[in-house]
This record gives structure tokens, C-alpha cells and sequence, in this order.
């Protein structure tokens, strides 16, 4: 650095170290952005469903067929009545996994999401196999989460559980704008 008439000058070496310390400083900010999300970051579906196996989101209880009555499970704060209902895990399998339940939840009597629950991380591995064929590759950071996938829809979302400690999943197709009812919930 010089002075020349009263104002100061920096050497060109001065302000290359300056832009070798900053530009990759701001770089790192910017990224960490990135990785500052939740662990369950959630990927844009494809090819999205608009209910399950023929049942349209916001279907009532005698649409769909063979269900059977497990029981009331309270009000949302608005006063809407939650519903469950089971369904026959006889039939079906996904890339070789079967079931061992089916739930069906309903919030007013309008078919609001399924619950499909399976055992074992095998099982796990093979749905996240074929929910990726079919919905979308999720993020690497997320397939490695053993826990949670999503897959986000307008319609639709598309959610993998899985609890490591139990070695018991679940594989949810959840209405969008009918799981918002939900949220006032209390469980």
C-alpha cells in the first residue's frame, strides 16, 4: 500500500491475497446454505398419484371397497372427525415386499391418506428401489437418512418411514390438501 495526493493505493499482490481469502469465503457461506436444510429434504415428484390403488383423494369410506372400521380417532380442532379403516393386505405386493397392515384415514369421511406397514430393512431398501423408479431419484444426503424419504406432489405426497430400533416401516400416500386439515390435529 502507497499514498500518493492525500489518497491510499494497494499493490496488485495486496489485492490478489484479498480475493483468495474472500471469493472462496463467500463461496463456503453460500453452500453451507444449502446444507443448512432438515435432514428430510423431500423430492419434486413425477408421474404423481391422485389417491391409491383406484381411490381418489376425498373418497368416502363406502368408495372404497373391503374396508373395514378400526375406529374413530378424535377431532381436529375445527370439529372434523378422523376415521380409520383397514383393508386386507392379501394381494398386494410391491417389488417383492408384502404388507403386514393397511390403514386407511379419513377426515370428514373423505379419504385423506394410506398407510401401507412392512418389517425389515430389506424391505425398506426395495421400496426406496422402486418409489425412485417411479416418483424420482431422492437427494443422496436423504437416501442415506434410514428414517424418512419424502416425495412432494401438488396432489400427493409420498412418504417412507422407517425405525432403525424396531426394524418396522411404513410406506404413506398422504392427500395434500386434505392432510392441511390435519395439521390441527392433536395426537
Amino acid at each position: 500500500m502507497f499514498r500518493v495526493d492525500g489518497r491510499t493505493h494497494f499493490y496488485e499482490e495486496d489485492m490478489n491475497i484479498t480475493k483468495q481469502l474472500v471469493v472462496p469465503l463467500l463461496a463456503a457461506c453460500f453452500l453451507s446454505f444449502g446444507f443448512a436444510s432438515p435432514p428430510a429434504w423431500g423430492v419434486l415428484m413425477q408421474d404423481e398419484p391422485s389417491g391409491f390403488r383406484g381411490n381418489s383423494w376425498g373418497a368416502s369410506p363406502g368408495d372404497c371397497p373391503s374396508l373395514r372400521f378400526v375406529r374413530d380417532l378424535g377431532t381436529t380442532q375445527d370439529g372434523k372427525l378422523i376415521t380409520l379403516y383397514d383393508r386386507s393386505t392379501v394381494g398386494l405386493i410391491i417389488n417383492g415386499v408384502s404388507f403386514t397392515r393397511i390403514r386407511y384415514r379419513f377426515v370428514e369421511n373423505q379419504l385423506e391418506s394410506v398407510q401401507l406397514s412392512f418389517g425389515g430393512r430389506a424391505n425398506r431398501d426395495k421400496l426406496l428401489q422402486v418409489i425412485e423408479e417411479r416418483y424420482g431419484r431422492s437427494v443422496q444426503g436423504e437416501r442415506k437418512n434410514l428414517s424418512r424419504v419424502e416425495w412432494d406432489g401438488n396432489e400427493t405426497i409420498v412418504d417412507l418411514d422407517y425405525r432403525v430400533d424396531s426394524e418396522v416401516g411404513s410406506l404413506w400416500f398422504i392427500s395434500t390438501s386434505l392432510n392441511q386439515q390435519m395439521a390441527s390435529f392433536a395426537w
